[in-house]
């Protein structure tokens, strides 16, 4: 064994990993017991059933050894590790458990892997690595200042997580707060059918300039979740699909016609201006004089306009609604100054909801970031 320069603290000694802990090969599951049981069965990236015995006694280190090479988990029940896995449940009284889980957590165990085909991990290779090992009080005071700071870390990415749910929730009952879902309307109001107040579209075959590139919209560049165009296609002429026929204009709204269910909707943005979808989506063109743009867009997005769709689709393998079903559908429109105000009312509420969001996601990617950091500090010695 090679003993890395790095200097350690007072009582701290370099030692080979084989010399204070053995690996034992998980098991194939008998198949007489594949039936539900008490005790789980993990694998390297963690639980995937259960099983009527354990394999192990106790709290157990659990490495992947073929597949999830490398990866590393700690178990403190009794479980049973699969025969895709390396399980460390006795050590030396040299070494703690939890030291030995921080030690390998931090060791990146994956760069041993030497395969071409399938990740595999060679167990002598993993026994030769060397490890700071500090005497048995130290290593249990570091385990438990540990757990102490990764408890905190749960505590707030949870905050973080429950943040970014409440902003989900908000973003999505926003419209219900500006847009009547009775049939009994304000004053001013009026119900109008959609093809009444959208404008026809022009149709094109882009076959016809076999080498124009163009970009191309279909059901799958929508993302649902977020109601936008995410992934258009780049497409040359001579390899366009068939369903590439409705040339789209900003401030167009789509919507797609199979599983209306998924409400698979999106705006076009000024980038997307004179390019082509499919067929499988029908293309709201509003006439500016008798609705904005935004507010049908927010309109196709709401429980009403989908519930109405969801209860005419056809088809058991591909259930879907007509373009003529989805013009017949109504509207609640207020003058277009009322729209214009529901939609920057809107467009304010979401931009906070947006910041709002943002704001959890960077304070949570930054949390995710924290548990190797302290891992990497404990074996260093530092916590």
């Amino acid at each position: 064994m090679t003993t890395p320069e790095k200097k350690l603290p007072d009582g701290w000694q370099w030692v080979k990993l084989g010399d204070v802990c053995k690996f034992e090969y998980g098991a194939s599951l008998p198949s007489r017991n594949r039936i539900p049981g008490a005790y789980k069965v993990f694998g390297a990236n963690g639980q995937i059933g259960t099983h009527v015995k354990p394999l192990t006694s106790g709290p157990t280190i659990i490495i992947g050894r073929k597949g999830s090479a490398g990866e590393v988990n700690y178990i403190s029940e009794p479980c049973w590790p699969i025969d895709t896995a390396y399980y460390v449940e006795e050590h030396l009284t040299s070494a703690n458990l939890e030291w030995l889980y921080i030690a390998l957590k931090t060791l990146q165990l994956g760069k041993l892997d030497k395969s071409t085909a399938i990740p595999g991990l060679n167990r002598n290779d993993v026994y030769d690595m060397s490890i700071p090992l500090p005497p048995l009080a130290e290593q249990q005071r570091i385990v438990t200042e540990l757990e102490a700071q990764m408890a905190v870390v749960e505590r707030a990415k949870k905050a973080a997580e429950e943040i970014l749910e409440a902003v989900k929730t908000l973003t999505e009952n926003l419209p219900r707060k500006f847009l009547p879902l009775g049939q009994k309307l304000p004053h001013s109001w009026q119900w109008a059918r959609l093809g009444d107040v959208c404008e026809k579209i022009e149709i094109d075959n882009p076959k016809s300039r076999p080498d124009t590139l163009f970009m191309y919209v279909d059901i799958s560049s929508i993302n649902r979740n977020t109601k936008t165009i995410v992934s258009p296609s780049l497409i040359v002429g001579k390899d366009a699909p068939s369903r590439a026929r409705r040339i789209i204009r900003k401030g167009d709204v789509l919507v797609s016609t199979t599983r209306p269910n998924l409400n698979a909707v999106a705006l076009v943005s000024s980038g997307l201006d004179g390019e082509i979808c499919s067929t499988g989506l029908c293309v709201l063109r509003p006439n500016r004089e008798m609705v904005d743009s935004g507010y049908l867009y927010y309109y196709t997005t709401q429980e009403t306009f989908v519930a109405s769709l969801s209860a005419i689709v056809s088809g058991a393998m591909y259930p879907a609604v007509t373009d003529k079903q989805v013009f017949d559908q109504t509207i609640p429109l207020p003058p277009l100054s009322e729209q214009r105000r529901i939609v920057a009312a809107l467009e304010a509420h979401r931009a906070a909801a947006d910041r709002a969001k943002q704001a959890a996601d960077d304070a949570l990617n930054g949390l995710r970031e924290l548990p190797g950091a302290l891992l990497r500090r404990a074996f260093a010695g530092e916590v």
